[in-house]
């Protein structure tokens, strides 16, 4: 048999007890036959901590000396699982990004991986022992080290398994799997039992909290497939694949939401003020959604939303224009195969807002999504009549 990645999230190695649960589960499968690697969060609560504990120093850490201290979390995972795993007789060996040869940029807390040299994991595996990786973390072409930003762990496991040419990644978590929407606050949710790459990486995007979107856009590159499952309970969890079994899906299978957008706008004087802007977002690598720019009049009007992380960098850009910002929004995005190039689509989306007496801000689609920007208190009621109406009634027939 191949290579398995597996990456366990915070909540599956929140205690010691986990952690030994964990590597019971690890061991079994190496006995399958299967090389394993695995990837570790921080135990459940700990970069959180961290985090308080720097910013009790000072509110704005030195970037540097933040990303050493947060990644000390996973590395007492790794260390701890690799002596959980050993008690079963099996030989592990734990390492930090730097040692797995994660390289990035310089980009720290937000840091991108440029190229994996997984030399001394290879060898491991050559040595028939397990390979424990820190999650979140690498090492920059400056040799310090670097985080990849929340959630980075997910980018961590996909990134060695693309790199390993490894047959499946599998991320363990608290939950079944992906769900229709997010069941702390919609009733009835369905678990899905496949999604495509796609269709995960809009719902990750728009806000679902089930996997890091550059892990689902570095997996559907190299079509690697993802299994999302629980650590807590027997399941097959979601399967992320480059198709779908079956025929045609007619109707949207999954809703997120976003509360931590702000919306924002700006009439600039010309074309090459517009593109000042956008350049100067790209150059502090500041992430937007649904950029726009029209000509009214004698103007540009540019409007874009983008995450809270990011809103301190755009209400410093020097552009000689005013940005204004409202932050009492709220993001709701259905997801599905193709549905967004038919216009009945929209109509029927609008309808229904109309419907619910709710104006939408913003409006887009991408080939697999529509999404809506609203005030955020329409956000609660219209998230479950969504879901109730076009992923519960799919209303929307194949012609």
């Amino acid at each position: 048999m191949g290579i398995i990645v597996q990456k366990y999230g915070g909540t599956s190695v929140a205690d010691t007890g986990r952690i030994a649960s964990v590597a019971e589960h690890i061991v079994k499968t190496r006995h399958e036959g299967s090389d394993i690697v695995v990837v570790v969060s921080a135990m459940a609560d700990t970069t959180d901590d961290l985090i308080e504990l720097a910013k009790s120093i000072d509110p704005n850490p030195p970037e540097r000396e933040y990303d050493m201290l947060l990644t000390a979390g996973e590395r007492i995972s790794m260390a701890l699982l690799s002596m959980a795993i050993q008690r079963h007789g099996e030989h592990a060996v734990s390492f930090t990004g730097s040692q797995s040869g994660i390289i990035t940029d310089d980009d720290h807390t937000r840091a991108r991986i440029i190229e994996v040299r997984p030399t001394r994991i290879i060898e491991t595996l050559n040595n028939g022992a397990i390979a424990i990786v820190a999650g979140f973390q690498g090492v920059s072409g400056k040799r310090d080290i670097t985080t990849l930003g929340r959630g980075g762990s997910d980018t961590t496991a996909v990134a060695l398994g693309v790199a390993l040419g490894a047959e499946i990644c599998e991320i363990y978590t608290d939950v079944e799997g992906i769900y229709s929407a997010d069941p702390n606050r919609v009733p009835d949710v369905e678990l899905l039992a496949e999604m495509t790459f796609e269709e995960t990486l809009d719902l990750a995007y728009f806000g679902a909290k089930i996997l890091h979107s550059r892990a689902v856009e570095l997996a559907r590159t190299a079509k690697l497939p993802i299994r999302i499952t629980s650590s807590l309970t027997k399941g097959k969890g979601t399967m992320i694949v480059e198709k779908v079994t079956g025929m045609e899906r007619p109707r949207f299978v999954g809703l997120s939401r976003r509360d931590d957008i702000y919306l924002c706008s700006a009439a600039l004087p010309d074309a090459k003020a517009v593109a000042r802007l956008f350049g100067a977002l790209e150059e502090d690598r500041v992430r937007v959604g649904f950029p726009r720019a029209r000509k009214e009049a004698n103007l540009w009007v540019v409007s874009f939303w983008v995450q809270e992380s990011d809103i301190e960098r755009v209400e410093r850009l020097d552009i000689g224009a005013e940005i204004a910002v409202d932050n009492k929004v709220c993001l709701l995005a259905l997801v599905g195969q193709e549905i967004a190039q038919r216009a009945d689509v929209i109509r029927e989306l609008m309808e229904f807002l109309i419907e619910q007496d709710t104006e939408p801000l913003l409006i887009d689609a991408t080939q697999v999504s529509v999404a809506v920007v609203i005030p955020d208190s329409c956000g609660d009621k219209l998230e479950e009549a969504l879901h109730n109406k076009f992923i519960k009634g799919s209303p929307f027939e194949i012609h």
